[in-house]
């Protein structure tokens, strides 16, 4: 049988605490009521919960403190959701810092808090087994990683983000090495030619954390929430890393290299749409050349079918203008054969730079 999930609920009335815990338990979860954030510091040693609901507005030690004093305690991978009718980003912020994990704006639907209990608690599930199966393998990836390691990493990643064709493939290709050579775990926002971007390493975009990358606007490069918590601002690309794990001059390389490749893929999307317009424009120039040319010519022996007898154009004088429009008709045609021996030329370039891109032998790691 599986065990159930023990929520500790926080709140300075009494009455708040009731409704939570009779809507809480009729949805099979084990309650544990605290009244204020001493004494939910207190119960959280006791009954180890699985998920905290924390209200922020408190006798006391306000919601903020104490989220941060369980964080303290080395409680970080307890999900922690704040419960408050402030909805200013400025105050979700502050949760967010302290070490939340989501905030739901009082009064809010009992579905709307459910869902993201639930959700919450299958996330937390679904890294405890991760981090169980993958505990050993980042135990030595770590005991072998050195300064010349991590440049391997960034390495690979840079030499492979070349043959990526958009953003949603360098986006993949990024958390992929900061997951495997890094550890790390966020979300990362982009700003390209073609609209705006939002991607999670784990497919899971909280809305606070949607909030944060789209609002804030940090005067900083660098801005760090707490100890493990940072938002890189590097103009159109902005990172969000839930666990800073490793320096940032680190992951601020990672992401020079990452604005470089980004520039890279939107340069050479750019060169195919122009090649896409030339080639188009060229063909519809031909067809009105030609349509004109042939226009010309059954006007002019029209002309001359008409005129007869009575025209004052002489025979020698009607060969010159066809000879004339039969030069015409050759440079006309020299000037379309240029125009597909370029357009060939074209297609030729853009596929030696694919297949050399796509034959690029990835460096090795250590």
């Amino acid at each position: 049988m599986d065990e159930k999930k023990r929520i500790l609920v926080v709140d300075d009335e009494q009455f708040n605490v009731a409704i939570l815990e009779e809507l809480l338990e009729d949805e099979g979860f084990e309650v544990t009521p605290a009244y204020s954030g001493e004494s939910a510091i207190e119960a959280f040693e006791e009954c180890h919960p699985h998920l905290v609901l924390l209200d922020v507005m408190m006798p006391g030690i306000d919601g903020y403190e104490t989220c941060r004093r369980l964080r303290e305690s080395g409680h970080s991978q307890i999900p922690v959701v704040f419960l408050s009718a402030k909805a200013y980003l400025e105050d979700k912020l502050k949760g967010y810092q302290a070490g939340g994990d989501d905030y739901i704006t009082k009064p809010f639907t009992n579905e709307e808090l459910i869902a993201k209990v639930t959700v919450l608690l299958n996330k937390k599930q679904q890294l405890e087994q991760l981090k169980q199966s993958s505990d050993e393998a980042t135990s030595l990836a770590y005991s072998l990683m050195s300064t010349s390691s991590k440049v391997g990493f960034i390495g690979r990643f840079v030499s492979e983000s070349m043959r990526c064709k958009d953003v949603s493939s360098l986006c993949t290709l990024f958390f992929k090495t900061t997951q495997e050579g890094f550890g790390m775990h966020g979300l990362i926002r982009v700003v390209a030619d073609d609209g705006i971007h939002l991607y999670s390493d784990d497919g899971d975009i909280r809305a606070l954390d949607r909030e944060i990358l789209e609002s804030c606007r940090a005067e900083a490069r660098i801005t760090q929430f707490g100890n493990d918590r940072a938002l890189f601002s590097w103009g159109d690309v902005t990172l969000l890393v839930r666990n800073l794990r490793e320096d940032v001059d680190t992951l601020a390389i990672l992401l020079d290299g990452f604005c470089s490749s980004l520039n890279t893929i939107q340069s050479r999307n750019e060169m195919l749409r122009l090649v896409d317009d030339f080639r188009e424009k060229n063909l519809s120039l031909k067809q009105q050349a030609m349509k004109l040319l042939d226009e010309l010519t059954d006007d002019l022996r029209e002309l001359f079918i008409h005129s007869g007898s009575h025209s004052n154009i002489s025979e020698e004088e009607e060969e010159a203008l066809v000879t004339v429009v039969d030069k015409t008709s050759d440079r006309l045609d020299k000037l379309l054969v240029e125009g597909e021996v370029m357009e060939g030329q074209l297609a030729a370039a853009l596929q030696r730079m694919e297949v050399a891109e796509s034959t690029e032998e990835e460096p090795e790691l250590f």
